[in-house]
Order: C-alpha cells, then sequence, then structure tokens
C-alpha cells in the first residue's frame, strides 16, 4: 500500500545531527527508512523561492511560509498522514486543512514552559495558544516519557480519541561497550588507578544544567582519592571557572566526542545531573541521565524526579547529601533500569503503531 507521508520539519542533515531536535528526527526518520516521504521545511523568513531535492525516497521541499501558504495547504491536503516535530512546526499548520486528517505531534518536550523558563513571555503564550490548537488536531502524541504523557493528559484533558506513544530516543554511538584496553590506555592517561572515586559532568554551561552549581559542590569535595572529569563544548570557559577551585589538581577538562563518551562512563561512578525540580525537567528524559545509568553511574542530583526515572527505581544521591565518603562502586540497578528504558525505545517502533490500526 502507497502512503503519503509527510513530515513537517526540517530534514536531519549530517550538518545539523549534534542538534538535540534533529538527533530525535534522525531516529525517528531511521524507522521510516523504507517508506516513501516528504519532509516540509518551512520558514518564515529564508527559502523565498520554493525548491525541492530528493534524497533516496526521501523528497526534501523547502519553503516560505507567507509566500508559499497555498502550496503547503495543497500539502497537508493530499497527506495521509503528517508527522509534525514539535510545536515549533506546528504553528505552520494553523490555517490549513486539518480537519479528518490523520496527525502525529512528536513532542520533543514542553514548549511554552520552557520558554517560560527561559523567560520569553510572549513567545511562550502563544505556543501556549498554538498547543490548544493543536490538540484539536492531532490523532497521535509522541513524548519522551510516561511523565510528559500524564503531565498532558491533566493540562489539556486528553480523551481516548488521541493515541499516546511513549518513545525515549538515545544516541546509540555513546551506549556501547568499548574495548577494554582502550579503557585502561584511558586510565592510564588520566591517571586514575583503583583506589580513585572518578566523578563525571556531561554537558554545557547553560543556567538550566546548574554548573555553577556543581562547581560549588565539587568545591568542598575534598576526599584525596576523588577525580573530577568536566566533559563539555565550552572547554576555556569551564576551566577559566575551574582553575579557581582549590582542588583544581584533581579536575580534567576536556571535549569528548560522542564516540568516545563512552570510554569515559566506563571508568566513572557518579555523575552530576543538576537539574531543578519544575515541569520542564519532570516530564523529561535527558539523554545524558539514561547515559549515566547504563554504565551504572549513580546520579547526584538536585531533584530525584527527572522523567520516569523515580518510577523505575533508579539509584540515586542528593547534591546536599556528604559526598565526601563516596565508594568507587557501580550501580546494577541503574543499569538495570537503563535496560528497560532503551528495550521501551526499541520495541515502540512508530511506523508500525500509526500504521497498525488504518
Amino acid at each position: 500500500m502507497t502512503r503519503n507521508i509527510l513530515f513537517i520539519a526540517a530534514y536531519p542533515t549530517a550538518d545539523k545531527q549534534k542538534e538535540g531536535m534533529f538527533q530525535r528526527i534522525k531516529a525517528i526518520d531511521t524507522e521510516f527508512e523504507s517508506y516513501n516521504r516528504t519532509y516540509l521545511s518551512i520558514s518564515l523568513v529564508s527559502h523565498k523561492n520554493r525548491t525541492e531535492e530528493i534524497k533516496g525516497n526521501v523528497r526534501i521541499v523547502y519553503v516560505n511560509w507567507l509566500i508559499h501558504f497555498a502550496f503547503i495547504s495543497k500539502m497537508v491536503k493530499s497527506a495521509d498522514y503528517i508527522y509534525v516535530h514539535s510545536l515549533y512546526n506546528f504553528k505552520f499548520l494553523i490555517g490549513t486543512p486539518l480537519k479528518g486528517k490523520n496527525i502525529t505531534l512528536d513532542l520533543h518536550g514542553s514548549v511554552p514552559e520552557e520558554l517560560e523558563f527561559y523567560g520569553k513571555r510572549f513567545k511562550s503564550l502563544f505556543y501556549n495558544e498554538v498547543e490548544k490548537i493543536a490538540y484539536k488536531h492531532v490523532t497521535n502524541l509522541i513524548s519522551v516519557s510516561h511523565a510528559m504523557v500524564d503531565y498532558y493528559k491533566m493540562k489539556r484533558k486528553l480523551n481516548d480519541r488521541i493515541k499516546c506513544v511513549i518513545k525515549p530516543i538515545y544516541p546509540i554511538n555513546s551506549i556501547s561497550e568499548p574495548k577494554t584496553e582502550d579503557v585502561d590506555s584511558l586510565r592510564k592517561s588520566l591517571n586514575i588507578n583503583d583506589s580513585n572515586v572518578v566523578f563525571v559532568y556531561s554537558g554545557n554551561l547553560q543556567k538550566w544544567q546548574n554548573f555553577e552549581l556543581m562547581i560549588q559542590c565539587i568545591k568542598t569535595m575534598s576526599n584525596p582519592d576523588y577525580r573530577f572529569i568536566i566533559m563539555t563544548q565550552e572547554v576555556e570557559r569551564a576551566n577559566e571557572i575551574v582553575s579557581k577551585l582549590p582542588n583544581s589538581d584533581s579536575i580534567v577538562v576536556k571535549s569528548v566526542l560522542p564516540k568516545d563518551l563512552s570510554l569515559y562512563y566506563s571508568i566513572a561512578h557518579y555523575g552530576f545531573i543538576l537539574r531543578d525540580d519544575i515541569v520542564l525537567n519532570r516530564v523529561a528524559a535527558p539523554t545524558k541521565l539514561i547515559e549515566y545509568l547504563s554504565y551504572g553511574l549513580i546520579p547526584i542530583v538536585k531533584t530525584i524526579n527527572i522523567g520516569d526515572s523515580v518510577k523505575m527505581g533508579y539509584e540515586y544521591i542528593s547534591y546536599n547529601d556528604d559526598l565526601n565518603n563516596l565508594s568507587a562502586r557501580k550501580s546494577g540497578k541503574n543499569e538495570k533500569v537503563a535496560a528497560a528504558v532503551l528495550h521501551l525505545s526499541a520495541e515502540n517502533n512508530i511506523p508500525k503503531i500509526l500504521f497498525s490500526s488504518l
């Protein structure tokens, strides 16, 4: 059966795949790779001339929302299935013929709440209205966690008309079994021995990551056996902050490629993930957390309520606990939690679920 599948999103080209949104778009697209499909890449400012390109069985159409609205409406009308990546893209469909369409919205995250957190109140109010309209039309919701589904069931009073699918997605290249000799080589290069307790942080220095709070924690951790590895793209700025700490000699700051993260996680015991107790984090499924759990790391947290992790019984330590007497150990419980999440992600094949009832 030939299906006219229309994605409302920019196609995930290689140069964009370091970005979180495009990693998810790429992961979903991989499940549709045997299907002919069209990506409608819509912009408010660029693509003033409509252009197209073909990549295998993918048609990519670049359009401007203001100039090509009639064409966008025509594409929507002729589509059998419409898959929208994020509310950011759903806004482009307002005013098009959506009635009776099979529309899937991949939430990615809670957009209005995210914008409010960053102080963008007008945009938050705008996307809250977009969200109201979206929920009148969508037939399927793709979410990264049960917590996110529960939140939207309460916020938007969802009924059984909308099928909700849990689909956590994680980069495979950071969750793999590294070679023993490579792990040993890394230990040697970092001068880490069996008596050392290793802490890692993977991320950048944005406000929501609470990097400064982590630095304050490290400052109080005076155990001579402790070693800290900060993996970030903002090496220069992080080094500037770290150099002022009294225990800076025990801290290494590095930029690490995704394919090499498994080496560092393999030698670590604890990982910082200091998220605030807000909606954004309660419904999230951070890549960083599942990476930590996959390697048996014990997260050091500010809030325990990150996505479905508490329900699944993960082991954690509060940043307020005594952090000076921790032992060098891994958590088998956390490895099992991660395995369960990854199994769910692999089991919930999106095309199979969306097309099975049609």
